[in-house]
């Protein structure tokens, strides 16, 4: 039981590093960073060469490749950071707040196979790079818009949330492998001897 125990926690943490460190921001967005998820990494989207189709999308994001990443699947979208509007998992967002702040939880009961998330906050009146996702490390927090006119801050238009799933591999130390290759010698000498 005891060794269940340390395995199931060296897989979690396995995981978690996975999750916390599998990306690369291509596109940082440092200057919006301190106002929007405190603590979690955040990377400018594009307009792929069109100007004015700046809305976020599963197509969108995956193109952008957010934070080197694709595989990303949209599962809701908040368009008044009042309580979830639209998406196929509208109860793995909740938004309590203002188009200026407030919190959020992701619910993860309801997108059980997603272990990885990017909450994608989008500008009402857009920006060079019209769209900013946080790839976030925990299931809940505050937001507060990362969206500036001058020194004021902008309305956020829409929250939308998109997970991966991320499958972990631990790996097997060396010393796993020789104890494996010491009782298969056992084994076989074991096996000679009642022969």
């Amino acid at each position: 039981m005891k060794y269940s125990k340390q395995l199931v926690a060296a897989l979690a943490f396995s995981l978690a590093a996975s999750i916390g460190s599998a990306a690369t921001i291509a596109r940082p967005c440092t200057a919006f960073q301190a106002l929007g998820i405190p603590g979690a990494q955040c990377e400018l989207g594009t307009d792929q060469g069109n100007p004015g189709q700046n809305n976020d999308s599963t197509a969108r994001v995956n193109a952008d490749a957010m934070f080197g990443l694709t595989g990303w699947t949209y599962l809701a979208k908040d368009n008044d950071l009042n309580g979830t509007d639209e998406g196929p998992f509208q109860a793995a967002l909740d938004i309590d707040g203002t188009t200026l702040a407030g919190d959020w939880d992701i619910i993860t009961a309801t997108v059980s196979i997603f272990n990885q998330f990017m909450i994608v906050m989008k500008d009402g009146n857009g920006i060079p790079d019209t769209y900013i996702g946080y790839l976030v490390t925990s299931l809940s927090g505050t937001y507060a818009t990362p969206f500036l006119n001058g020194r004021n801050p902008k309305n956020i238009s829409h929250v939308s949330l998109y997970g991966r799933t991320v499958v972990s591999t631990v790996p097997v130390p060396a010393a796993g492998l020789l104890l494996l290759g010491a009782l298969g010698a056992l084994s076989l000498a074991r096996r000679r001897k009642t022969v």
